[in-house]
């Protein structure tokens, strides 16, 4: 049985905010581990500026969290996102993509429904 992991290549947040505040760490709850490349589909690729590197989910992706801690109150402004496989030319089709994701802050939840393309989408 093939299972449809579903990939994110990069998430780009751009935080206007009075403190240059830091990443303290990014964690998900259904990362995908692979046993030759420990560590390949961290959360943390989505914040490395690489469309090439990626996280991946355990499975389908459906009820996976990403969550992302800082230093200080952060306040986002404009959010990019990079859908499918992005490692080589061709690569897009080989995985999931996600079409629908939902972005949280506080108590607020802000869905967002994602074109199946592999050129970056933005919401601000």
């Amino acid at each position: 049985m093939k299972v449809a992991r579903c990939l994110l290549a990069s998430l780009s947040l751009v935080s206007i905010s009075a403190s240059a505040a830091e990443l303290l760490y990014a964690r998900s709850d259904g990362a995908w581990q692979s046993a030759e490349h420990p560590g390949r589909y961290s959360a943390l690729n989505l914040l490395d500026g690489d469309p090439k590197t990626a996280w991946c989910s355990s499975g389908t992706g459906k009820g996976a969290e990403i969550e992302f801690v800082f230093s200080d109150e952060v306040r986002i402004t404009k959010v990019s996102i990079t859908s499918g496989n992005q490692r080589s030319e061709g690569a897009f089709s080989e995985f999931s993509r996600p079409t629908k994701i939902e972005l949280k802050e506080r108590d607020f939840i802000h869905p967002w429904h994602l074109r199946d393309t592999p050129t970056p989408q933005r919401k601000r």
